[in-house]
């Protein structure tokens, strides 16, 4: 999540509180009616914002653990095609080699 996003999210919770209280201010009532209404109002707000947190962070980790899973399996794919050129790459140089042996050979056998 970047920190645009989080700021904009707080930004959100910080409307919707100022704005609670605003109506609850401007609606007639008494006081213990009021301060109770702001009091739930805050908790409810409370409630809602741990719960998106709490979402957010479970979905933050499911995000982490697959993103973990593709790169394990981009290093294992890795490792498998770099392991295949060198056994490729070793069986060419044995080949040339033996090719260059059996020259030798060859060479050396006119010699004689």
């Amino acid at each position: 999540m970047s920190d645009r996003g989080g700021g904009e999210f707080w930004a959100f919770l910080a409307g919707l509180f100022i704005g609670g209280v605003s109506v609850a201010l401007l609606t007639p009532k008494s006081g213990p009616e009021l301060r109770a209404e702001i009091s739930d109002g805050a908790e409810d707000l409370v409630g809602r914002a741990d719960k998106l947190i709490t979402t957010g962070r479970s979905r933050a980790d499911e995000i982490l653990a697959e993103g973990r899973e593709k790169a394990d399996k981009i290093i294992r794919d890795g490792k498998a095609k770099a392991d295949k050129i060198i056994r490729d790459g070793k069986a060419k140089v044995d080949e040339i080699r033996e090719s260059i042996r059996k020259e030798v050979e060859a060479e050396e056998g006119q010699d004689d």
